[in-house]
């Protein structure tokens, strides 16, 4: 198809379409993969962070339990052995204190690499939870719908736990380009407790 006989197609079909038909494609466009993101991504992310602080809390709970079995002393190296085994599955899926400023090059880099402007990158101060620090930067970006949803997929592909919060995406009349506002928030690996 040639370029012409395509802008000769999409100028036919507005003229076809009444304003409330284009509005509601609009909407069910920029809706339906923020749903899907909702749905398909953020909410499991959020349901593995809950279970990985319910775990956590049972470790701690099973160590003190551990105490009192001392001179039991083959059976609880063994369990010992089982929550050090999955203390390092959680120390691989948090970043650790030296790996934060490679995730934020990283993120820069799928910024660029998906051509979008970036307009705001703020990191904030840390939160401190049990075991792990809470780590947000506020993002804005620029750019085409497609390329913004393909960073957004992008992010999910970090080895690391990601998540985007807050969400919301803005376009001015006239203009191709939407900006796109986020936090982004990630988890670095501590060990203290609260």
């Amino acid at each position: 198809m040639k370029l012409s006989e395509l802008k000769e197609n999409i100028d036919l079909w507005e003229k076809e379409r009444s304003r409330r038909e284009k509005v509601l494609i609009l909407l069910i466009s920029i809706l339906l993969p923020i749903f899907l993101f909702y749905k398909l991504y953020y909410e499991v992310r959020q349901e593995r962070i809950i279970k990985l602080k319910d775990e956590i809390k049972n470790i701690e709970l099973d160590i003190a339990k551990y105490e009192s079995y001392v001179k039991k002393e083959k059976e609880v190296e063994f369990k010992l052995k089982e929550r050090e085994k999955f203390l390092k599955e959680v120390q691989e899926i948090l970043l650790t204190e030296e790996e934060i400023p490679q995730l934020l090059k990283d993120i820069s880099k799928l910024i660029k690499k998906n051509k979008l402007e970036l307009l705001f990158f703020s990191p904030k101060i840390e939160t401190e939870r049990d075991y792990y620090n809470e780590i947000t930067v506020e993002i804005q970006i620029k750019g085409n719908y497609k390329d913004i949803i393909k960073f957004l997929n992008d992010i999910t592909r970090i080895q690391r736990v990601v998540n985007i919060n807050k969400m919301e995406f803005t376009s001015s009349e006239g203009e191709e380009k939407i900006v796109f506002k986020g936090t982004i928030v990630t988890y670095k690996f501590t060990g203290k407790l609260l």
